[in-house]
């Protein structure tokens, strides 16, 4: 395991660039994350200059200094002169393909990433001479290969695809997630199966579900309850025993099995608060009750898993209680962000 040689800028345009014949000279740029090496790059070391270190045929280059350290890995087609931020791998016995994909491994990317040091970055190539490698008999090397390399097609594929999401996820991840939504609102996202229960059935059974929790206490009755319903093809509501059409509110045609309803006929809606005085209700026990704030959301999450907050059971107000599952919305400060 050795590194190559470096060439200042001035010393490569004088003495190494446009020449015809001589060996590559490969850096850390001509090497490709695909694992691919750009040979004809425009420098080239004479055969005659024997104080350059050579990359023989089918050895492996690896960088081992800078942003692509441990990252950058190709095996050369051809022996050629390489720079001094690429480490040479030339086997005693080793199967060089099992060394290639154990050089990629996350044991030895751990391990490399581990032994990271300087303000660049990068491993010495005394300390990748004292890294462990596990050795299987040399047979077992080349089945464990032919099976890796089974894969690689559909790996190729993946990543592939994998890259082209990024693409889309950088470009227009929120305008592709409306588009869905909008999608999903209108039941154009999936197809309709007529067997399925009707939204007014399920309708009828909220209402009944309310009436009963009504009897025993448990909610209030909604002194303005809206009823919508369909006819002569348009949109009519009921409420405080009045019919009017409502048309003009609504905003695109569904499915006939669906129906509208507004928000609080079919949800329980409260806005939260703070106990006064708050410094009198904080508390450091751990039996003391979650006091969720905007602080404790993430901007690109869904659910929130702990306050940074507790306060006592006696500053809590069972309206404003929230459990696990429930749904909440920011209403300040960042409005309309959603969480579980």
């Amino acid at each position: 395991m050795y590194t190559g040689n470096s060439i200042n800028e001035t010393e490569k345009k004088l003495h190494y660039t446009g020449l015809s014949d001589g060996h590559f000279y490969i850096g850390t740029k001509d090497v490709g994350f695909d694992h691919v090496i750009t040979y004809d790059n425009g420098v080239r070391i004479p055969f005659a200059k024997d104080q350059f270190r050579i990359a023989p045929k089918d050895s492996i280059l690896l960088c081992i200094e800078g942003g692509s350290a441990g990252r950058k890995i190709a095996f050369t087609n051809q022996d050629v002169c390489f720079g001094n931020k690429l480490c040479c791998f030339v086997s005693f016995g080793i199967d060089y393909k099992f060394l290639y994909y154990y050089l990629q491994s996350p044991l030895f990317q751990a391990a490399f990433k581990e032994n990271t040091t300087g303000i660049i970055g990068g491993v010495s190539v005394n300390t990748l001479k004292a890294m462990l490698l596990p050795v299987p008999p040399l047979a077992e090397q080349k089945r464990i290969v032919c099976e890796i390399e089974k894969y690689e097609t559909l790996l190729e594929q993946y990543d592939t695809a994998e890259q082209a999401l990024t693409r889309l996820n950088t470009s227009f991840p929120e305008q592709l997630k409306k588009s869905i939504l909008q999608q999903a609102v209108q039941g154009k996202l999936v197809s309709q199966d007529p067997s399925d229960e009707p939204a007014e059935v399920l309708l009828s059974r909220i209402r009944e579900e309310k009436q009963q929790l009504i009897k025993e206490g448990k909610i209030k009755k909604d002194k303005h309850e809206s009823v919508i319903f369909r006819r002569d093809n348009s949109h009519y509501e009921k409420l405080d025993g009045i019919e009017r059409c409502i048309d003009d509110e609504i905003p695109f045609e569904i499915p006939d099995s669906w129906e509208w309803v507004r928000l609080g006929t079919v949800l329980e809606i409260a806005r939260g608060g703070s106990p006064r005085p708050i410094q009198q209700y904080l508390t450091t026990e751990p039996d003391g009750v979650n006091w969720i704030k905007i602080g404790d959301t993430d901007k690109g999450g869904k659910y929130i898993y702990k306050a940074k907050e507790k306060i006592l059971h006696e500053g809590v107000s069972k309206s404003r209680m929230v459990h696990c599952g429930d749904f909440l919305l920011t209403n300040s400060m960042s409005f309309g962000r959603p969480y579980l």
